[in-house]
């Protein structure tokens, strides 16, 4: 009985869902952008793995983020802002810092994102936590992502998280397929993979089926 419960107890979960994301970037001079982001993340089915799980629909959380960058040089910049999260009833204040560096290798467009930020809520513990992220673009066609034309993304990113003490792991995993209406509107469509509480005895997976639309101004 007692491995019985015990396998129970250990059993990973899982969530499948959609996270649509629109981003507007306007350019305030050559030195300094401003960024408004609107994420949803919405739940369409979740569980445990090898038990019966049926579809429902459900909005996990919303985000509202106000950025801005300053560009250092020619392949790097320094940003921060601040998001509001609506989750299930509860408000969420979080502030980010983060450093982008990018380069391009041939045609492949490569970009590393150091990110740091700190999130609390009037019902939870200050989380404290640090990002790094590295995305790849390749062109389908010549060197460049010109207009009309499509273009592959992957990113992997790790992320590590304390609150009240405790230490979280998460590494996440996208391949996204994308289109480049004009320099200042592209879309992105693919999918995300999640793989969280890493050093628990169980594990949560998400699968979410990601649509990035950017503009900029």
């Amino acid at each position: 009985m007692i491995n019985c419960i015990y396998q129970l107890d250990a059993q990973d979960e899982f969530k499948t869902g959609v996270l649509p994301t629109l981003s507007v970037t306007t350019k305030v001079n050559s030195n300094w952008k401003i960024n408004l982001k609107l994420e949803s993340r919405n739940i369409l089915r979740e569980g445990v793995f090898e038990e019966r799980s049926d579809f429902n629909y459900k909005n996990s959380l919303t985000d509202v983020a106000l950025l801005a960058s300053h560009k250092l040089g020619l392949f790097s910049s320094l940003g921060g802002g601040y998001l509001i999260r609506f989750k299930e009833g509860s408000v969420v204040h979080r502030f980010i810092q983060y450093y982008t560096f990018t380069k391009k290798i041939n045609a492949i467009k490569l970009s590393h994102r150091l990110r740091t930020d700190q999130s609390f809520g009037s019902d939870r513990d200050t989380a404290v936590r640090l990002r790094y992220r590295i995305a790849c673009i390749i062109p389908t066609n010549g060197m460049s992502v010109d207009s009309k034309e499509f273009f592959l993304k992957f990113t992997n990113e790790y992320l590590q998280e304390i609150e009240d003490k405790k230490y979280g792991f998460e590494a996440r995993l996208a391949s996204l397929l994308g289109y480049n209406f004009t320099d200042n509107n592209k879309l992105e469509s693919g999918l995300d993979y999640r793989y969280g509480d890493v050093l628990e005895r169980s594990q949560k997976h998400s699968f979410w089926i990601m649509i990035n639309w950017y503009l900029s101004f």
